[in-house]
C-alpha cells in the first residue's frame, strides 16, 4: 500500500489552500438591529 508524503488524500483541499482564498467580498448585513441601553428604559441603535 502506498502512502502519500504529504498525508492528504488526492482531491483533497489542505487548511493552506484555503486560507489563501477570500472568504466573501460581500459585506454582512445583520438582520437585526442591535440596541445598547444607554440609561433605564432608554435604548440606542448601534447598527
Amino acid at each position: 500500500m502506498e502512502r502519500d508524503v504529504s498525508g492528504e488524500l488526492k482531491g483533497q483541499t489542505s487548511i493552506n489552500e484555503l486560507l489563501d482564498e477570500p472568504v466573501g467580498d460581500v459585506p454582512v448585513q445583520l438582520a437585526l438591529p442591535i440596541l445598547v441601553q444607554v440609561r433605564p428604559g432608554h435604548f440606542r441603535r448601534v447598527s
